[in-house]
């Protein structure tokens, strides 16, 4: 015989549905020596970034939206083809490390008055460097800067001498526990990549 058919169902009877969450992203992101040559800008929609790491690659500009990250606490870019950083860098309200070593950086263009006063450490080494923007002097709450292996031969302006410890030769103002300068006041030729990784 044919089996019975099922019972009708319960007239406050609810289907039981399943809900997928899609795992958050973790903080800290790192896409690292992976030969990549641009930066999606999708990296912006993740909110919950506080940390990238893109450092060792091919990578010649950061996307704008970058600026849409505004948890970001660390941003590594050293050893790139970087030839400018984005004006969105600089308005991360919680930036308090950025590393940009190694790269073809001949200019940093900092908007005036809207430096990320959070900012305690600054690495800027082996670029192409030749003066500091006089917004510089903003970074008030520098605790460590690396300018060392740039083209900088002497610095102009209240607002860089602020900047760098109010023109002394060694850079350092005042609280400034680590400030590399002494390679950079005579210029000297970057030295390989390898050796800053």
């Amino acid at each position: 015989p044919p089996p019975p058919p099922p019972p009708p169902p319960h007239p406050h009877h609810h289907p039981t549905t399943t809900t997928t969450t899609c795992p958050t992203p973790p903080p800290a992101q790192s896409v690292a020596r992976n030969a990549i040559r641009s930066l999606p800008s999708t990296v912006a929609s993740l909110v919950s970034l506080t940390e990238l790491d893109a450092s060792s690659n091919y990578i010649d500009e950061l996307p704008s939206a970058l600026g849409s990250a505004v948890r970001l606490v660390r941003l590594r870019v050293d050893a790139n083809r970087l030839r400018a950083l984005p004006d969105a860098i600089w308005r991360l309200p919680h930036l308090l490390e950025l590393h940009a070593a190694a790269n073809r950086l001949g200019t940093i263009d900092l908007p005036p008055a809207v430096g990320p006063r959070a900012l305690t450490e600054l690495g800027l080494a082996a670029n192409q460097l030749s003066s500091l923007p006089p917004s510089f002097g903003a970074l008030q709450a520098l605790t460590a800067l690396d300018l060392s292996y740039n083209r900088i031969t002497h610095v102009d302006g209240e607002s860089e001498a602020a900047a760098l410890g109010g023109g002394r030769s060694a850079g350092a103002r005042a609280g400034m526990r680590d400030a590399h300068l002494p390679s950079c006041l005579l210029y000297t030729s970057p030295s390989p990549r390898d050796g800053l990784l």
